[in-house]
C-alpha cells in the first residue's frame, strides 16, 4: 500500500484504505491482580474519562460518516473508490478539527502533546500480470455476490405482492438453462459472451443474480422504495468499473437494463424480461 495525496498519483486499478491514525489514549500506569486461575489487570490512563469517551465517539461517528462511501469490505478491510478522493479527504479534514477540539480538554499540556490525528489514504493497486487477473476476478465476485444479496432481500419482500413470483423465479431459471446451453452451442459467440456463458454456469451466485433481476423485472408489482438498495448497490459497482473484468461489466449492464425497465413501469409481462435478457447476455 502507498500513500496517496492526490488523485493523479492513483494507478487506474486500484482502491483506497483509510486509516485515522489517531492516538486514542496515554496509559499512565496499570496494575495485575492474580488469583489461582484468573487475573484481572487495572489501568489508569492519564486523561479524563470524558475525553476518552468523546474521543471513541469520535472515532465511530468518522467511520459512520466514511463507509457511507465504501464500496465493499475485502479481506476485512474497507475499500473505496478512487473517484470518492475529494469526499474523504473532505471527512477526513473535519475529523482532525473534532478531535483536536477534544484532545484541547486534556489539562496536562504533556499529555496533550502525546496525541496526535494523522490520517492516511492508502492505494490498493496489485502488481501486474496474473496477480492483477485474480485481483479483478476476487473484486468482481464480491461486488456482484452483494449486489445479488440486495436482489434477494427485494425478491422476498415482493412474494406477499405478487402470488405468482414464485413461478415465475422457476421459469426465469429454467429458460436462463435453456439460453446458456444454446449460446454454448453457437460457434460464431464473441469471446466476451464465450467467457460471460462460462461465468454464468460455473458461478452460482452470478447465476442467481442474472435469474433473480429477471424475475423481478418480470414481478407484476414493484414497490420502487425498495429498489433503492439496488440502485445503490449498482453506483458503487459503477464507481470502480475499471477493476472489473468484461463478464462482471456485462451483469453491470443487464443490471442496469433490468433497473431501469421496472423504474419505468415495465414489469409483469416475463416473455419480454427474458427476450431483453437474451439480447443482452448475446450482444
Amino acid at each position: 500500500m502507498q500513500p496517496v495525496n492526490s488523485s493523479n498519483q492513483i494507478p487506474k486499478h486500484a482502491f483506497l484504505v483509510v486509516k485515522l491514525n489517531a492516538k486514542m489514549t496515554v496509559i499512565k500506569e496499570s496494575e495485575r491482580e492474580e488469583d489461582k486461575n484468573t487475573f484481572l489487570v487495572k489501568t489508569r490512563h492519564a486523561i479524563p474519562y470524558s475525553v476518552y469517551q468523546d474521543l471513541n465517539r469520535w472515532r465511530a461517528r468518522t467511520w459512520k460518516r466514511l463507509l457511507k462511501l465504501k464500496v465493499l469490505d475485502w479481506m476485512n478491510v474497507p475499500l473505496f473508490s478512487a473517484k470518492d478522493l475529494d469526499k474523504i479527504k473532505e471527512i477526513l479534514d473535519k475529523a482532525v478539527k473534532e478531535y483536536e477540539e477534544i484532545i484541547s480538554r486534556i489539562p496536562d499540556e504533556e499529555v496533550r502533546s502525546k496525541f496526535y490525528c494523522k490520517p492516511q489514504v492508502l492505494v490498493v493497486s496489485p502488481p501486474p500480470g496474473i496477480y492483477e487477473e485474480n485481483f479483478k476476478n476476487d473484486i468482481s465476485t464480491e461486488l456482484l455476490a452483494q449486489l445479488q444479496q440486495s436482489v434477494q432481500k427485494i425478491l422476498e419482500k415482493h412474494e406477499s405482492k405478487d402470488p405468482e413470483l414464485k413461478k415465475k423465479l422457476d421459469a426465469v431459471e429454467q429458460q436462463i438453462n435453456a439460453l446458456l446451453r444454446k449460446l454454448q452451442e453457437v460457434q460464431s459467440k464473441s469471446i466476451d459472451v464465450e467467457k460471460l456463458v462460462q461465468a454464468l454456469q460455473v458461478n452460482e451466485t452470478l447465476k442467481q443474480l442474472v435469474t433473480q433481476l429477471t424475475a423481478l423485472r418480470a414481478a407484476s408489482r414493484v414497490d420502487l422504495r425498495t429498489i433503492k438498495a439496488i440502485e445503490t448497490d449498482i453506483s458503487k459497482i459503477e464507481k470502480v468499473q475499471e477493476v472489473l473484468t468484461p463478464e462482471a461489466k456485462k451483469l453491470l449492464e443487464i443490471a442496469k437494463q433490468h433497473l431501469e425497465a421496472i423504474k419505468r413501469g415495465q414489469t409483469g409481462d416475463l416473455a419480454s424480461a427474458v427476450a431483453e435478457l437474451e439480447k443482452a447476455l448475446s450482444g
